[in-house]
């Protein structure tokens, strides 16, 4: 008899995932993300190239302005 765990179902619904895991968890490629900007785009390759989209590149909000002020409506 075979048991089924969630972690199983989620691997068999989003293999996407089980490939991204594998590149999160080598340790070639944490090497790579920790040297330097440039060298982090070839894990993004990577990832793009293992669930199939060439053009793959992370999401980065945008970066707020150290000279503008704050915008929120906190009283300082």
């Amino acid at each position: 008899m075979t048991t089924f765990s969630l972690s199983r179902l989620f691997a068999a619904i989003y293999p996407e995932a089980v490939d991204i895991a594998a590149i999160l968890t080598s340790t070639n490629w944490r090497q790579v993300v920790t040297e330097n900007t440039h060298r982090q785009q070839h894990v993004a390759a990577e990832i793009g190239r293992r669930i199939s989209q060439p053009n793959y590149y992370p999401y980065q909000p945008p970066q707020p302005d150290d000279d503008q002020p704050p915008t929120d409506p906190v009283i300082r």
